[in-house]
């Protein structure tokens, strides 16, 4: 099993395995209300409060009512694991168990019932097992990738039962499971990347390329894993960030691939490798390594991504790891800035007036014709908003803590 807390891979962890935001994957980005009309929804809020060391602390999960310039309030949140993952598929909401803590872990199935969180349904997981998403793959099927055992449960939409599993354990790189990224589903098939990292939560020193499973769903089986070796990138798709793939107009698959998250000197690759429509390889063509691109705006690099929201346009907003600005404490280190990246010009600009943060608050979400950036800074904290349309920037709501998931529900 792999050894996960050393100070790698609590670098990765904090940095950013520990948060998490994501929905069903078919229904990203297609929300056409606009940004009065989301003020009236429910806003689901997860949110951490840290301890001194970054390590520890207690995580929350709430619903408000639209996002206002007020504070964050934690009286009426609930209490789930310490930074633990939120998937919101349907009307449901799914609380995956906190990392390495639960000894009896259990993925929750929540419903708003009266305004509230109501919990109607849970799922035991193998101690130790780890999860860090669930996607609904048809009408009647869930697959719930397990990071260390190399298993993908397949179950069932109703019950919320398990009704099968898919090993994945032969398609790891030296150790026992490939340690599945975040997926997406595309003409009936399930597209997994793999992590393959190693003890120290770090990809492998020979084996600096992206694998992806693909997985019939009708089947429910793996039907070929292709690779992207040509520009060494690795680590593609944050397993608990949904927008680190995603699908542009054109239904071609865009993968972002974190690297080493900015603590490697000696292996900075970051960037996209893609998919493109109709086809079950990659296009080297349109992969794209952006370590050697400088940030407008600043005398940077980007030594990583750590999240990534697609626009539209071939425009991705994004949260870069920054290797100078690391500091003494990776738990705590506000490494990360806020940039625009032209996937097909080849730039990347720095957005002005969010502040740099830390690796418990990068969340970034569609707002009408806005866009979310959680933020942990150092003279501000919360939730910044970002107009595609003129750049302006305005905080929303602010918070004592870090927030680690944003969602509107209807």
């Amino acid at each position: 099993m792999k050894r996960l807390f050393n100070i790698l891979s609590i670098s990765a962890l904090t940095l950013l395995l520990l948060s998490s935001i994501s929905c069903n994957k078919d229904d990203k980005n297609t929300n056409s209300t606009t940004q009065e009309e989301q003020k009236g929804e429910l806003v689901l809020i997860g949110s951490t409060v840290k301890n001194p060391d970054g390590m520890s602390g207690n995580s929350y999960l709430q619903l408000i009512k639209g996002l206002k310039s007020s504070s964050l309030d934690l009286s009426k949140s609930i209490e789930r694991g310490f930074a633990s993952s939120i998937n919101v598929i349907d009307k449901y909401i799914y609380v995956l168990p906190a990392f390495g803590n639960e000894a009896a872990p259990f993925v929750r199935k929540y419903i708003v019932e009266n305004g509230s969180l109501k919990e109607v349904a849970k799922l035991e997981i193998p101690a130790n097992a780890y999860t860090w998403n669930i996607v609904k793959v048809d009408e009647n099927k869930l697959y719930l990738p397990l990071y260390n055992l190399a298993k993908i449960f397949v179950i069932d939409n109703n019950s919320f039962n398990k009704i099968k599993e898919i090993d994945i354990t032969e398609y790891a790189h030296t150790d026992s499971s490939p340690d599945a990224g975040y997926p997406i589903v595309r003409d009936g098939k399930y597209y997994l990347p793999l992590n393959q990292i190693n003890p120290g939560f770090m990809p492998y020193d020979d084996y600096h390329q992206a694998d992806v499973l693909i997985i019939d769903i009708k089947s429910d089986n793996v039907t070929k894993r292709i690779s992207e070796t040509s520009s060494e990138l690795s680590f593609p798709a944050r397993p608990y960030l949904s927008n680190t793939i995603f699908k542009t107009e054109n239904n071609d698959i865009y993968i972002a691939c974190s690297g080493a998250f900015a603590y490697n000197p000696m292996y900075k690759n970051n960037g996209f490798i893609c998919i493109p429509n109709g086809q079950e390889d990659f296009d080297t063509t349109r992969s794209w390594d952006i370590s050697n691109v400088t940030i407008e705006g600043t005398e940077y690099k980007p030594a990583s991504i750590y999240n990534c929201l697609y626009v539209g346009n071939n425009i991705v907003l994004a949260y870069v790891g920054i290797a100078e600005l690391n500091g003494n404490n990776p738990y705590t280190a506000k490494n990360a800035v806020a940039v625009k990246i032209d996937l097909a010009n080849k730039t990347i600009s720095k957005i002005d007036g969010i502040p740099h943060t830390d690796g418990f608050s990068i969340i970034i979400e569609k707002w009408g014709e806005k866009v979310l950036f959680s933020a942990s800074g150092e003279s501000a904290s919360g939730i910044f908003s970002y107009d595609l349309n003129t750049a302006k920037v305005e905080q929303v709501l602010s918070s004592a803590y870090n927030i680690d998931h944003i969602d509107f529900l209807k």
